[in-house]
């Protein structure tokens, strides 16, 4: 419709489109605002979600960004158990020397043994692997501990197969750092595990007697805090609080645990022993998932000669005077008259380690065996100073084993089986050398337990069923072949005397008659330390050598052997050989930076070696000293003076790194100086001979005659056999 009629109608027309919107709206106005807020709630819930994704990703991507900046810089370590190696074209795994440093400090981590695990298995190759503490890795001399045995056992037995043993143990651990380890072998395509720990639940890393931090009770914690420590950055700042710990600055052995006392009434023994169980069948079912076959043994420790560590005060603190007279009769061998003395105090002290002992030791000497090692076990389960596996420890590796003993494990019963053996089914000194490391006898008689199941279930798998085991060498053979001589067996002697000279063991009940028993048979090995017997002691070594070149615990003994007859340049070479097969070994660096230290013309290359120790563990104060050494020998005594330096610091008691700085202070014209360090060595040690010769040397040249005197007459007093002892254990040159 057009022209002025259309134009007069549009108001009428807008009116009514108008109303026809209007009541439109009644039905589109609430669609669209419920779309609105659909929409708003998406925008609202998307924001979210990126604020969400934001604060999850930004913290990411910075972690991520400072752990990669952290990992460029060389910040931080690995904190794997074993680190990929190449040694003269092969592929190996080695141990890692800082693996223990996510568990406890630096400073308190001991070192791995040497390991050179093929990571191609060889065709027809059984791989066995020992897990465990210092007790598994055969403390004091690993060359002589269950592992090397069982190897001797099965390559004669055995010759036309090969054999590989790994000894993955490490002194002072326990269930705590073994589980993960053990995830670590589990591709490492081993054929048969042998677990055999138990001793350091308490004691050691998170227990509540622990030096090495704080026992965590919830294991959330733990776990959350070891993976922590596993990126560079948790290990940056971890580092930043290092300093004011109040962990020890040095691994000083069980003196260390004076104060850490554990009442055995403590709570958290039990929750110890909750865990140990739980770690165990852990480590347990991720062998058996890996594909080997695991042997599990029980825990023995030394019940009649180890008198306990500490008993827990009384409220009065009279035990010790009501015991003290009874000692005496025991002392006297008058064990009638003191049991009887011990049990009119049962009453008063039937809680109390020492009274338990001190009564199954009377009993065992009056030959009533049965009820002796009811009251010795008594005595190791109070013992407030709990370094030995206790029954709760060896029950819960029973439970362990019923756990899986539908699969391919054993149990073998060591405990009961070392009792068995035992004198009066009671093992002590005889089998033992002190709490819990075995003598050889009890190294022997274990790998013979290990061998004879290895045997006849290798045998059922071929044969289909198992046949009689075999004959095995005898414990003489087996000695001879792992190169045991007169010379070794008096540095095991003299090495176990020093350590039960010192805490805990010097404060025991019996404690001065085991130590005579040490000395005696110190005077009877002796006989290897005579000039005349070496020839003879190094054809045995020499005879090993040669059919055995790449054993590098050969090598090792007979380097060491070498140095206490003096051979210098011939150790310097069999270091050098024991290197050629295992680089990594601190220990063996180390020994061959202190030997070529001795004189100018070797001194760079002792330095070499010294810097690549002090980098690798820069914690070690001996590894600082070895460096300060060869400085010295190189007459640099300035910059040797800052080692040594270094090296009190870190151990203050370093006696060699107080006359090696007084010696270079000598050297420099700065006698007071000199002669400060030397009088620090005789305050802690005051017939240390080569303190006296250089204060006597210094006094003299500073015409202090009086004083001079003093210190001649000191020497000439000092007995020829420690004099010689101590010129070879530190010599100036």
């Amino acid at each position: 419709m057009k022209g002025p009629i259309a134009r007069d109608l549009k108001p009428i027309q807008d009116a009514f489109e108008c109303c026809r919107w209007q009541d439109a709206s009644d039905t589109l106005l609430p669609l669209l605002v419920m779309n609105a807020d659909r929409s708003q709630r998406v925008r609202i819930r998307q924001l979210w979600g990126f604020r969400s994704a934001a604060s999850l990703l930004i913290p990411i991507l910075l972690i991520g960004g400072c752990e990669l900046v952290l990992r460029l810089a060389g910040v931080g370590y690995s904190t794997a158990f074993f680190l990929p190696t190449e040694h003269q074209g092969q592929s190996y795994w080695r141990e890692n020397p800082r693996a223990l440093w996510r568990f406890m400090p630096p400073s308190l981590a001991r070192q791995p043994r040497p390991l050179m695990i093929p990571r191609q298995k060889e065709a027809g190759v059984t791989r066995i692997f020992v897990l465990g503490e210092s007790a598994a890795l055969g403390d004091p001399e690993p060359a002589f501990g269950v592992s090397r045995i069982l190897q001797i056992l099965l390559e004669h037995q055995y010759p036309e197969k090969k054999f590989e043993i790994f000894n993955t143990s490490i002194t002072a651990i326990n269930s705590h750092l073994i589980k993960p380890m053990a995830k670590e072998l589990a591709s490492m395509e081993g054929d048969y595990w042998l677990v055999f720990m138990g001793n350091n639940e308490v004691m050691g890393p998170y227990g509540p007697g622990s030096v090495a931090g704080e026992s965590i009770s919830s294991p959330w914690l733990m776990q959350t805090g070891l993976a922590l420590k596993q990126l560079r950055l948790g290990q940056w700042i971890g580092s930043l609080g290092a300093a004011s710990s109040e962990a020890p600055a040095a691994w000083r052995g069980m003196e260390m645990f004076a104060q850490q006392s554990i009442d055995p009434k403590d709570p958290r023994l039990k929750l110890v022993h909750q865990r140990f169980g739980e770690n165990l069948q852990a480590i347990v079912k991720t062998g058996l998932d890996s594909g080997a076959r695991i042997a599990l043994s029980t825990v023995p420790v030394n019940l009649l000669d180890q008198a306990p560590f500490s008993s827990c005060r009384t409220e009065d603190d009279s035990s010790e005077r009501l015991l003290k007279p009874l000692r005496e009769l025991i002392d006297a061998r008058l064990y009638a008259e003191a049991l009887d003395g011990l049990q009119r105090l049962e009453s008063t002290l039937s809680q109390q380690a020492q009274w338990h002992w001190m009564m199954g030791f009377c009993l065992q000497r009056l030959e009533q065996f049965d009820d002796a090692r009811s009251y010795l076990a008594q005595a190791r389960d109070l013992d407030c100073l709990p370094f030995r596996a206790d029954s709760s420890i060896n029950q819960a590796i029973r439970q362990c084993f019923e756990a899986f003993k539908s699969r391919p494990m054993v149990l073998i019963d060591f405990e009961a089986t070392l009792m068995a053996k035992a004198k009066g089914n009671i093992p002590g000194d005889d089998l033992f050398w002190d709490h819990v490391h075995m003598k050889f006898p009890g190294n022997y008689l274990m790998a013979l337990m290990m061998a004879d199941w290895l045997a006849r279930d290798m045998q059922s798998r071929v044969e289909g069923s198992a046949q009689e085991a075999p004959q095995w060498l005898s414990m003489r053979d087996a000695s001879r072949f792992l190169g045991m001589t007169l010379w070794s067996d008096h540095a095991m002697h003299s090495q176990m005397k020093d350590r039960l000279s010192q805490f805990p063991f010097a404060g025991t009940i019996n404690y001065h008659e085991r130590i005579s028993v040490l000395e005696q048979a110190l005077s009877e090995t002796s006989v290897g330390l005579n000039p005349e017997s070496f020839e003879g002691q190094a054809a045995v070594y020499l005879g090993l050598i040669r059919s055995h070149r790449q054993d590098w615990h050969y090598q090792e003994q007979f380097a060491r052997f070498l140095e206490v007859f003096g051979k210098r340049e011939q150790a310097i070479t069999t270091w050098h050989e024991v290197l050629k097969i295992v680089p990594q070994y601190l220990a063996g660096r180390f020994q061959l930076a202190q030997l070529l230290g001795q004189t100018a013309d070797s001194a760079v290359e002792a330095e070499s070696l010294a810097r690549g120790l002090v980098d690798e563990r820069p914690e070690i104060a001996v590894f600082h000293l070895a460096l300060g050494r060869a400085l010295y020998a190189q007459s640099r005594d300035v910059e040797a003076i800052e080692v040594f330096k270094k090296t009190v610091s870190m151990n203050p008691d370093e006696l060699a790194a107080w006359i090696m700085m007084g010696a270079s202070y000598r050297q420099i014209q700065k006698p007071e100086e000199a002669i400060a360090c030397f009088e620090r060595v005789l305050q802690k040690q005051p017939d240390q001979l080569e303190a006296h010769r250089q204060l006597l040397e210094l006094h003299a040249e500073a015409g202090n005659q009086e004083e001079a005197s003093k210190h001649r007459a000191l020497i000439e007093a000092t007995d020829q056999a420690q004099a010689v002892e101590q010129i070879e254990e530190i010599e100036l040159f």
